[in-house]
């Protein structure tokens, strides 16, 4: 298989195929994943996928599916090729909640994440042990445009402790992330999370100085609400 695959022979893959090589092979989705990692993009490995016997959205030893593994190790060509085939579940998540999308924010993934986000199946939403969505991890990893680009997306999701992606993103002191949200008409900039704070609040009085410069010019009423706290 491997040899076939690293010539791109096509017809030498599909001959295998038909003469049961997978029945010799405790887990096939292994099979597809070491054969397209060492080939990535090789026309040949196309079928490997849409062959009935390999389950696409199966977990791994280390239970993983096959597209998170893809995700955190970079492998855009087998991600691309794992979102071609119409039977992958894409939003089946890994033992500790995250899913592919939590992963491409999580491991700055840019080219898988907008491939991803992309996918109409992709659940944009997903929440991970956390209760966190795609975007309150790219909030953490300045990774919000492209998530906020996706219609389907919530800016406004509450994870765990009632915080909103822009709680998140003031508390981490990211600046490119709470622009971004606050650029977005979507975003509510006064939810309170459990202890009745606004996102700029949670920042804290000792940060208000650091926050004043790269939130107050992009939205007046946060930068009297920063103001007001500094005085409280």
């Amino acid at each position: 298989m491997y040899s076939f695959a690293s010539r791109g022979d096509t017809a030498g893959v599909r001959i295998l195929l038909e003469h049961g090589i997978l029945s010799f092979v405790g887990r096939p989705g292994d099979l597809v994943i070491e054969t397209v990692k060492t080939y990535n993009d090789k026309e040949a490995l196309r079928i490997l996928p849409a062959n009935p016997r390999v389950d696409v959205s199966s977990r791994n030893g280390n239970r993983l599916t096959r597209l998170i593994k893809a995700v955190i190790n970079g492998y855009s060509g087998i991600v691309n090729i794992l979102l071609e085939e119409p039977r992958l579940n894409p939003n089946i998540p890994a033992e500790d909640g995250n899913t592919a999308l939590h992963e491409a924010a999580l491991n700055h993934k840019f080219t898988i994440l907008k491939a991803l986000s992309r996918d109409e199946r992709m659940d944009v939403n997903a929440l991970d042990s956390l209760m966190r969505t795609p975007l309150h991890v790219a909030c953490k990893h300045s990774m919000v445009e492209i998530l906020l680009a996706n219609g389907r997306v919530n800016p406004n999701a509450r994870a765990q402790g009632e915080q909103t992606p822009l709680h998140l993103a003031a508390r981490h002191g990211s600046r490119e992330a709470v622009n971004l949200l606050l650029d977005d008409e979507r975003v509510d900039t006064l939810f309170l999370d459990q202890h009745c704070e606004t996102p700029l609040e949670t920042a804290g009085v000792g940060l208000a100085r650091k926050s004043i410069r790269f939130c107050g010019i992009t939205s007046g009423l946060l930068l009297d609400l920063l103001c007001t706290c500094m005085y409280i």
